[in-house]
């Protein structure tokens, strides 16, 4: 086996983005506070999600729920999130992937969630 290097833009934008998240931490801070926030918020609606920091939520099918009409109705409303079936990581019936940003406000987050719940 062997393996190859990665293309050079792509290892001088990754360079470049740890730089940047090192020389911003308000950034880091808002990130983490807007993954917290919507993961409780998810956790009240249901899901089972840990802790993790990590800025991608992945909300698994459960028995009632129809997650294409659920991210098809969150579209119309200018909320996207992607639904999943035949990802390496997805779970069984596969699973709504929720992307989180350090530019999203509390009143977005906030949004996604009140229309997730009248989806649910």
């Amino acid at each position: 086996g062997g393996s190859s290097p990665a293309p050079l833009p792509a290892a001088a934008a990754s360079a470049w983005a740890l730089d940047y998240a090192r020389d911003h931490r308000e950034l880091r801070e808002q990130l983490g506070h807007n993954v917290r926030r919507a993961r409780n918020g998810f956790r009240e609606l249901g899901w089972r999600l840990d802790d993790s920091p990590v800025p991608i939520i992945c909300l698994a099918a459960r028995p009632g729920l129809d997650l294409a009409h659920i991210r098809d109705r969150l579209f119309e409303l200018d909320l996207c999130v992607a639904h999943v079936t035949r990802y390496s990581s997805t779970p069984p019936g596969g699973a709504l992937r929720v992307a989180i940003f350090a530019t999203h406000t509390d009143g977005q987050i906030d949004r996604l969630l009140e229309e997730t719940a009248r989806l649910v």
